[in-house]
């Protein structure tokens, strides 16, 4: 069985999701993530036609997506 690229970490590289593999894994659709890398709000890279998103991005586009609750008077 092999190995999904997310799995694949290797010492010293960031790891790195496939748009399938990530919207698996935060449970959101395929589509949100490419609204968001077409829109330019989550870093990636592209290599041929496949884009590979890493960690560090995820976790800042995560960060940018927080809802805070604000104390109402």
């Amino acid at each position: 069985m092999s190995k999904s690229l997310a799995e694949t970490n290797k010492p010293g590289l960031p790891r790195v999701w496939s748009i399938k593999d990530l919207a698996s894994h935060l449970g959101l659709s395929r589509r949100t993530l490419n609204y968001a890398l077409a829109a330019g709000e989550l870093d990636h890279y592209r290599v041929g036609s496949r884009a590979l998103i890493p960690e560090p991005a995820v976790i800042a586009w995560l960060e940018s997506q927080r809802v805070s609750r604000r104390r109402v008077a």
